[in-house]
């Protein structure tokens, strides 16, 4: 870092433990909690944690709860973490002193009864049960069955490599469950789930370092760090065509109008698109085809079912579905790459003016490895450009960024072609001048528009749609996590 505090040091670094640790919490970040390093009550957590997944497995290998026995929670260093009381099991008797002192550190930090105890450890899967645990005691909660929630039993699954877990105890504790001072604890567990890679502690984090919130002063470099790293996976997620990631969808819960069609297919809206595409109306078959291929609207993101609906509209001639199947020919997906055929196809929808298909041919002949043409793709980016294509005037800025028309490099250039693909709704534009930024402000507000795109937003708001729609409580688990990162 070099001792500069301009945000080009970061580089889109996410800020780490390690990150904490090299800033030594000077008060310029940390005014309310320099008593307690956050580092340091990460290593206690990790240390917990140790001890919590040591505790169940002995009582695995012991089978069954032990007997009563006369001891104290002090004890606990001196006898179940011992060498010997771990890796020795010579008598039964040590074997049952090991297993009764982890059923006593269980009890105590995760606040089970003997039932509850008995029932986690013999479990399938752990961590599972213990967010299992923790989200219907957050159900209780908001049904006004209970006082408030404790949030161990999802600390404790964070424990098993579940940064989720941490994530949903730190929410927790930071709108005051179980006590009301609790935004130390809830701002390390934050931070804990941050340093393991987990999108939604970032973006909370970055939140609270832009506004200064919770303890953590504002801090301009500190909250684009988060926001730039959360931007680029964002970026990066919508280019590389994985299924297994869930498009951002504007939603809003009090709006009829906007929830119709969220329910999958046995959604009214999407059976009727259904039964139209099944009796050959091309305009019904493209739109379940869009769905299907980014996933929207309640469905599944399924390539092989997109294809086979793109493929219906596009022997029909609609132009929009001729040219997505060409995209999906091009880089094989549901379906064998094939350049000619995709070729093909972008062609027929460009000859009936569809414009998104020009710019698939500009890409098409600035990617092909056998029919590069720097000149024809250049062409046909400027002819979209023309007629309003925002991925063409991001293609264009790559051209002049890179110098591809064979001139120099020209950022200035490119720059202005991003601004009119971002003003546009182009999240890979607004990433561009994120990084292109002379001001960390400037930098953030762009990183901060394109982190929203990230696929973790778009799965955790599918979440709490699905549960809203099937009047499930479980949707305030959902929506509360992704409130608490300022969606």
């Amino acid at each position: 870092m070099g001792g500069a505090v301009s945000h080009q040091t970061f580089h889109g670094h996410i800020a780490r433990v390690t990150l904490y640790r090299g800033l030594q919490l000077n008060k310029e970040h940390f005014p309310k909690f320099d008593r307690v390093p956050h580092w340091m009550k990460v290593d206690e957590l990790q240390e917990n944690c140790s001890r919590i997944r040591q505790s169940i497995k002995l009582l695995q290998q012991f089978g069954s709860t032990p007997a009563r026995m006369s001891c104290s929670l002090a004890d606990w260093s001196h006898s179940v973490f011992n060498s010997t009381l771990l890796n020795n099991r010579q008598s039964d008797s040590l074997s049952e002193e090991a297993a009764h002192f982890a059923h006593i550190f269980l009890h105590s930090h995760l606040h089970l009864n003997e039932r509850d105890i008995e029932s986690l450890v013999h479990a399938n899967n752990i961590p599972n049960h213990l967010l299992s645990s923790s989200h219907r005691a957050v159900v209780n909660w908001l049904k006004g069955k209970t006082d408030g929630v404790d949030p161990s039993l999802a600390l404790y699954a964070g424990c098993y490599n579940r940064p989720d877990a941490l994530y949903l105890a730190g929410s927790l504790y930071l709108i005051g469950q179980p006590v009301t001072d609790s935004k130390e604890q809830g701002v390390m567990l934050l931070l804990a789930a941050a340093s393991q890679g987990f999108p939604m502690a970032q973006l909370a984090l970055g939140y609270r370092h832009r506004f200064g919130k919770d303890g953590l002063s504002g801090s301009c470099p500190m909250a684009l760090s988060y926001y730039l790293a959360i931007a680029k996976e964002a970026v990066e997620s919508l280019q590389d065509g994985d299924e297994t990631k869930v498009l951002t969808e504007t939603i809003r819960l009090s709006k009829p109008e906007m929830l119709a069609g969220q329910d999958g297919e046995r959604d009214d809206v999407v059976q009727f698109l259904m039964f139209e595409a099944a009796y050959g109306n091309a305009d019904a078959q493209a739109n379940l085809g869009r769905m299907h291929y980014w996933g929207q609207q309640g469905l599944r993101r399924d390539f092989n079912v997109a294809f086979q609906y793109y493929e219906q509209a596009a022997g029909a001639g609609l132009p929009e579905a001729q040219y997505n199947l060409g995209i999906m020919y091009l880089k094989g997906q549901g379906t064998q790459q094939d350049n000619n055929t995709a070729l093909r196809h972008m062609t027929a929808a460009a000859e009936q003016g569809l414009t998104a298909a020009l710019n698939g041919l500009g890409y098409y002949y600035l990617n092909s490895v056998n029919s590069s043409n720097v000149t024809a793709a250049i062409a046909y980016f400027e002819r979209a450009f023309t007629l309003g294509d925002h991925d063409a005037a991001f293609n264009l800025g790559v051209v002049y960024y890179n110098g591809l028309t064979g001139e120099t490099p020209n950022k200035t250039k490119a720059a202005i072609y991003w601004r009119v693909a971002a003003q546009q709704g182009n999240p890979g534009a607004a990433y561009q001048l994120a990084l292109l930024a002379e001001t960390c402000d400037e930098a953030l507000k762009y990183s901060i528009v394109v982190a929203e795109h990230h696929s973790d937003v778009g799965r955790v708001l599918r979440k709490g749609v699905a549960a809203y729609l099937n009047d499930s409580m479980l949707v305030l688990c959902d929506l509360l996590t992704v409130t608490d990162s300022n969606f």
